[in-house]
């Protein structure tokens, strides 16, 4: 009976504690499961954020150096092809003689792809060379003109002359004075104001202590200078003005101006 009692007992407590095994194997594995899967979608999530972070870091790194690229070669490409639309070349060179001094002689020529300019170059060629004086030049070039100022030069250092030719890029014909103007954002009133305010400055050669070298008092050179100002501020139109644009892309201009000739004694016209 003893040993009935003693066998379903251990019997009991084996069963007992082979269900308390599995029920703590259970519990172990759960959370473990659990854990795996948790680290599992942690990874996973971190690892979608950074390839949507990667994949926006792309776009934004691709598109932003294009973009930047675009514009920065945009504006050089328009100043490069605005300066080279036409360009300027010494068609001859020379030197002659004049009196008893020699002076050089360039000759300018105008090229502008697809446009003849053949009329305005030998119309310069033919000016210089009928001149028979020195003559150089220098030129401004942008999208819309060429602006060319040559400089002759004869035997004495007073004989000194200034003639402009301004060239459409357009047409590869001669502009006229008021078009030379508005080519660079100016009006014929603009201009004409900015030539009166210079002469109210000039002194066409009545330079001070002219009467140390003239006999002339102070009191009468201030009365020629009066006059030659006033005799120069009636002449300001396209008739005694030539407009032309300098290599630093200033509007100047040529004039026709009575000037005192301090070795004659006397006024005189000049275009210089």
């Amino acid at each position: 009976m003893k040993k009935a009692v003693i066998s379903i007992l251990l019997t009991a407590c084996l069963l007992s504690s082979s269900a308390c095994t599995k029920a703590g194997a259970s519990t172990e594995s759960i959370p473990s499961e659990t854990s795996v899967e948790t680290t599992t979608e942690a990874e996973t999530t971190t690892s979608e954020t950074s390839e949507a972070t990667t994949e926006e870091t792309t776009e934004t790194t691709e598109t932003t150096p294009a973009e930047s690229s675009t514009e920065s070669t945009t504006a050089p490409t328009e100043t490069t092809v605005s300066k080279t639309v036409a360009k300027v070349t010494t068609a001859e060179k020379k030197t002659i003689k004049v009196g008893i001094e020699k002076r050089k002689v360039n000759i300018p020529k105008v090229t502008i792809p697809g446009i003849n300019t053949s009329a305005v170059n030998s119309q310069m060629k033919k000016d210089i060379n009928k001149k028979k004086w020195g003559a150089t030049y220098s030129y401004y070039v942008n999208d819309k003109l060429v602006s060319i100022l040559v400089e002759f030069e004869g035997e004495y250092d007073n004989d000194l002359e200034r003639r402009v030719y301004n060239i459409s890029v357009s047409t590869g014909k001669f502009m006229s004075d008021s078009a030379v103007v508005k080519a660079v954002g100016s009006t014929d009133k603009k201009f004409f104001n900015k030539v009166k305010k210079a002469y109210k400055k000039d002194r066409f050669g009545v330079f001070k202590g002219i009467w140390t070298q003239t006999g002339m008092s102070k009191k009468q050179a201030n009365k020629l200078l009066a006059k030659l100002r006033k005799k120069n501020l009636k002449r300001v139109s396209y008739k005694y003005l030539d407009p032309y644009i300098n290599s630093k892309g200033q509007l100047k201009w040529v004039s026709s101006r009575y000037v005192y000739n301090v070795e004659v004694g006397d006024t005189e016209l000049t275009h210089t």
